[in-house]
């Protein structure tokens, strides 16, 4: 896969490949999170779109369909007008009608208008009726229109991720294009914080996202289950005092419940091995009805009070349990060498290079001198080399970044990681 991002945030401009493992490597308030936070967005629109937008727009075709069965029938025992001939007999029929006709619901909407013109009825009736067929070719319409269907699941996700802030400082127009190998592709423009000139095809190219940006939420559940993101907020304003998350943490907290209530399943589903390293795993206490930490020894812990690394681990662990990762299932994980000792770094960097290799897509941020080297010393281990991909933001001016590809000079990250460090070396030749 390929992301291209234009003017988003702190990014100009970046090209990303996604072909197996890609690192982005850089300081604090680089725009290293803005690419997986891009990503995340788009991915997730394409799942919601995928999974739930068929659901949301069927429900409202039937409910349109529903309003227009109750006019016809109060018509028709009050005026005696004779309708049956015309439409389906029952509602579910006219649901299917429409459904294996699609293509020529514009013409059939038009002759059922023509209809409703033709009626000696009152004028009001009339409009109602003609509303209801309004509705239900604009159900059927944008159910076809995958565009128009993911266009209202990105303004969501910009809203909801972004807070209404997507492109960069002094532009308004920003620009996102997410490719893969076989054709699947969507585009989409954000002018003034507003998706605009959507355009997709093949968007089944991959099913979900998980965007990691701190493991300590594993001990926070209860708090963000309860919280809500700004769409949420914004549509219930009765929640107006609610407090109010990203959608990508809601998004983690949810699969993290999901995955410690499923029976019976092995921890190491993925051969990730890190129980070897964490001796224990997550569980989830039926009798208080909250997650725990259990020892290979049996011993039980609540999250707050095992070491920060650990939940690291634990939460790759979870992960695999829920079947949240797989080829098709892009992880995100925002600077994973946080709370981790340069010993569990490596060790870390190990099981992503495996998973990668297993075929999850999977894409990383760090500045950890520690991670990347281990990153790369297990990519050759694995002969995996030419499925890592690296890169660095450069400064263009105005506070903005263009990510550049080093693959091929991974010494330019050692020396932006060392910087720091040689400035503060100096203090010998001082004194």
């Amino acid at each position: 896969m390929e992301l291209k991002v234009s003017n988003v945030n702190k990014i100009q401009y970046a090209e990303i490949h996604l072909n197996g493992l890609t690192v982005i490597v850089g300081p604090n308030n680089s725009g290293k999170s803005t690419i997986g936070r891009t990503l995340f967005t788009t991915i997730k629109a394409i799942a919601n779109t995928n999974s739930t937008q068929d659901f949301i727009q069927d429900k409202q075709l039937k409910k349109h369909i529903q309003s227009l069965y109750q006019r016809l029938i109060a018509l028709s025992r009050k005026n005696k007008i004779e309708w049956e001939n015309r439409f389906p007999r029952f509602q579910s029929e006219f649901v299917r009608f429409l459904q294996l006709h699609i293509e020529d619901v514009p013409t059939i909407i038009k002759e059922y208008k023509s209809f409703i013109d033709e009626l000696d009825i009152v004028p009001r009736q009339k409009s109602l009726l003609t509303e209801d067929l309004n509705n239900i070719e604009l159900c059927v319409s944008s159910k076809g229109n995958s565009a128009a269907r993911m266009k209202t699941e990105l303004q969501y996700m910009v809203e909801s991720e972004f807070i209404n802030r997507f492109c960069s400082i002094n532009t308004h127009a920003s620009s996102v294009i997410l490719s893969s190998e076989d054709v699947a592709r969507i585009a989409y423009n954000v002018t003034d914080n507003i998706v605009s000139k959507v355009s997709c095809q093949q968007t089944k190219f991959i099913t979900d996202a998980t965007y990691v940006e701190s493991p300590l939420y594993i001990h926070l559940l209860d708090a963000l289950l309860t919280a809500r993101t700004y769409r949420e907020i914004v549509d219930k304003r009765s929640l107006l005092n609610s407090a109010m998350i990203p959608v990508h943490i809601k998004d983690l907290a949810e699969k993290i419940m999901i995955a410690v209530r499923q029976p019976n399943k092995l921890f190491d589903s993925n051969n990730l091995k890190i129980e070897d390293t964490t001796n224990g795993c997550f569980i989830y206490d039926k009798e208080t009805q909250q997650i725990m930490y259990k020892t290979n020894d049996g011993n039980i812990y609540s999250p707050i009070n095992i070491a920060s690394g650990l939940k690291s681990f634990g939460l790759l662990q979870l992960l695999s349990i829920g079947d949240f990762l797989g080829p098709n299932h892009m992880l995100i994980w925002d600077e994973p060498e946080n709370h981790l000792h340069p010993e569990w770094q490596i060790k870390l960097a190990e099981i992503f290079v495996n998973l990668a290799k297993s075929g999850q897509p999977i894409l990383i941020t760090t500045h950890s001198p520690y991670f990347l080297q281990a990153v790369k010393y297990h990519s050759a281990k694995e002969k995996f080399e030419k499925y890592v991909n690296y890169y660095i933001p450069t400064d263009k001016g105005n506070n903005l970044v263009e990510l550049e590809e080093i693959s091929n000079d991974l010494n330019r990250a050692f020396e932006l990681l060392a910087e720091p460090m040689n400035k503060i070396m100096e203090i010998d030749t001082m004194y």
